[in-house]
């Protein structure tokens, strides 16, 4: 073998042993599920201990910091254990290990109860800790210092800090999920807002998640007589505008009083801050679809896109247990042929204890409880679509 090709062999596989040592490239993951209750911001005692730790090199990547405190966790009760370990020592400098004391602190104020002998190596853009089992429970070593926001509250990352009140998180809103407020429904009605209790609210009817903003003129629709429309634009995403909610009059007034209220673009939806109304009926109207009439159908049900439907019950008879039916029953004499001749055309489902598709296969005459019996030259498709068969 050439020399050369042997020695860079030699070196590349002296590297690849090197990285294999180095804590930096060969370490495990600390704790990747609920990782944030290490944070010393975390007060809640979870008896959580690391007494089954396996001596190794670690790596924290939780959202809460991956820094050991360096300072006593006062009275311990913090980082899900009764007693919280911290860091008795300083950080390394880039590339640099160094060898610190972890110190337990205590419910009665001793910030070393015991100690144990760790090692940090700083790799840069991170740290790592070879850490050792703690000597008896409840015991844990705390890192970082920040915790999720508070339900109802965001931040860039969702922890603190930075942490403020935000309108389209799901906890600060309520839904609307009434279709008749659609301006498709040309029907009044006894919706009445008169008792909403103000705050932020998401439409999430199908018949539309947004207020209109043109003059619902002359009243009585989106089930109510005086409907409220949104003299305004809605806003761009992640921005709140203040606009004025209308309300319609059934003398073709558009604004005979209105609302102050807000509406926030979320991204994918709207949220409003409604006022309840000062009297009735007087209902915000959202979205402009209405359902499909009776019979028609579509993707979601609403419209657009409705159409005639033969497999919805209102559009179709059903021949119900008429087992001679079958291609299997023979005619047999004194029987009564059945006779379609007085069927009235139309779409019909079979129903039957024999078999409820058609027979796509010839029949032989007095075969089906008649003498003629009629099968169809196609194929059988179970999906919605049409399928277009000759009778023979």
């Amino acid at each position: 073998m050439n020399v050369s090709l042997i020695l860079s062999l030699l070196a590349f596989l002296d590297i690849l042993d090197k990285l294999k040592c180095d804590p930096c490239h060969d370490y495990k993951n600390l704790d990747t599920a609920d990782d944030f209750k290490r944070s010393t911001g975390n007060a809640n005692n979870d008896n959580l201990c690391d007494n089954a730790l396996e001596p190794d090199w670690y790596r924290i990547t939780s959202k809460s910091g991956e820094k050991m405190p360096t300072e006593c966790v006062q009275d311990g009760g913090r980082c899900g254990a009764l007693r919280s370990v911290w860091m008795n020592g300083t950080f390394p400098v880039t590339g640099k290990v160094t060898n610190v004391t972890a110190c337990t602190s205590n419910y009665d104020g001793d910030c070393c109860l015991n100690s144990m002998n760790i090692q940090i190596k700083n790799c840069s853009s991170y740290l790592v800790y070879k850490l050792v089992a703690v000597t008896s429970c409840p015991q844990r070593y705390c890192f970082g210092s920040e915790m999720p926001c508070p339900e109802g509250e965001t931040s860039a990352n969702g922890f603190s800090p930075g942490c403020k009140y935000e309108p389209c998180l799901p906890a600060n809103y309520k839904t609307i999920n009434q279709w008749e407020r659609s301006v498709g429904n040309l029907k009044g009605g006894q919706i009445c807002d008169n008792i909403l209790k103000p705050g932020w609210y998401r439409p999430v009817s199908l018949a539309g998640n947004a207020m209109p903003t043109d003059c619902q003129k002359n009243g009585l629709k989106c089930g109510t007589m005086f409907p409220i429309w949104m003299n305004g634009t809605h806003p761009a995403a992640n921005k709140i505008s203040n606009v004025t909610a209308c309300v319609s009059n059934y003398n073709g007034g558009c604004c005979t009083s209105s609302y102050n209220i807000q509406v926030k673009n979320c991204g994918d939806f709207y949220i409003y801050n409604l006022k309840h109304t000062d009297s009735c009926s007087q209902a915000y109207c959202f979205g402009t679809k209405i359902p499909c009439p009776l019979g028609q159908s579509s993707d979601n049900g609403f419209t657009p896109g409705c159409k005639f439907d033969p497999c919805l019950e209102y559009n179709y008879a059903t021949l119900e247990d008429e087992v001679k039916r079958s291609s299997n029953y023979t005619l047999l004499a004194g029987d009564e042929p059945i006779d379609d001749s007085t069927l009235a055309s139309g779409w019909y489902r079979i129903d039957s204890s024999s078999g409820n598709d058609i027979v796509t296969e010839m029949v032989t005459m007095y075969q089906c409880g008649t003498i003629y019996p009629l099968w169809m030259k196609g194929k059988l498709k179970k999906n919605k679509e049409f399928l277009d068969g000759n009778m023979l």
